[in-house]
């Protein structure tokens, strides 16, 4: 999250594997790491975002978060 609120595109995506899957319900679904860094500084995108966790959820390799 903290990647996040700084914009830092390496921070970020060292933290995911290459098969991670975004999505982003209603909206799109963004599928792999040069998806995902392509989504953060897509155009539009301004400033770092205020994020805070709502829930965390695991289950063996996967990982919810519902951000609101």
């Amino acid at each position: 999250m903290d990647g996040f609120r700084r914009s830092d595109h390496q921070a970020i995506l060292a933290c995911l594997t290459d098969d991670v899957v975004w999505r982003i319900h209603g909206a799109r679904t963004t599928r792999g790491k040069a998806e995902f860094d392509a989504e953060i500084g897509a155009p539009g995108f301004e400033g770092s975002p205020d994020l805070s966790i709502e829930r965390l959820i695991s289950e063996v390799d996967s990982y919810m978060v519902a951000v609101p």
